[in-house]
């Protein structure tokens, strides 16, 4: 919030039918309120429920050129299981605001979103041992690749 003291000197209009005479006051600019939507990134499964989020204001929230860029959002999944539109939920408790003019906003973040966890492709290899040997079952031996 922005105040300074202004005062305003005395103007007739066109027509001369008034004057208007300063008075002395205060001008408090307050803070734009802007919401930061935020996203998340959809991820193969790796076993955790860490997700990747991104905090972002609309351009045309902002004013002129401004540039506002958030980072220090942590998140997580609901539980770290192989699913689609899954509710994602982030800390914005303590974001770290950057970029011009981002002093002049309200920032308020969006704290949650969706995404999806794709299951994790695995090769598995097997390699036959040639079957029967002296009335013994050679085994097959594998491996998996990941």
């Amino acid at each position: 919030m922005i105040a300074k003291n202004h005062t305003r000197l005395p103007h007739s209009t066109p027509d001369n039918n008034y004057v208007i005479e300063p008075i002395k006051g205060t001008l408090t600019i307050k803070k734009k309120a802007v919401t930061a939507e935020l996203s998340a990134d959809n991820k193969v499964y790796d076993g955790s429920n860490v997700a990747t989020v991104h905090a972002t204001i609309p351009q045309n929230e902002m004013v002129g050129t401004d540039v506002i860029v958030i980072e220090g959002i942590t998140a997580e999944f609901v539980d770290a299981n192989v699913g689609t539109q899954k509710t994602v939920t982030a800390n914005v408790n303590a974001p770290q605001f950057s970029g011009s003019g981002y002093e002049n906003y309200d920032i308020t973040i969006v704290d949650s979103a969706t995404a999806d966890i794709t299951a994790k492709q695995i090769t598995v290899t097997i390699t036959p041992n040639g079957g029967v040997y002296h009335g013994t079952i050679v085994p097959a031996e594998g491996a998996l690749n990941d």
